[in-house]
């Protein structure tokens, strides 16, 4: 199961069209339709071992079965 914190991680991304970006590269700060994700670069680096993000350079988007 998840932790609540990569749950909500998930569900922000997911409300803000389920991609974003790394402010700069090698930051820690996910941004989303302009706003600074509240959760750290671990939880995001959980949720992609978990096969539910992909982190792509500086991009970072649901995988296809967490888009809809």
């Amino acid at each position: 199961g998840m932790t609540k914190a990569q749950e909500e991680a998930l569900r922000w991304l997911r409300e803000r069209n389920g991609t974003g970006v790394w402010e700069k590269p090698g930051a820690t700060v996910l941004v989303a339709a302009g706003e600074r994700a509240p959760h750290t670069r671990g939880t995001w680096n959980a949720l992609r071992d978990l096969g539910l993000l992909k982190i792509e350079g500086r991009r970072v988007s649901l995988t296809e079965g967490e888009a809809r």
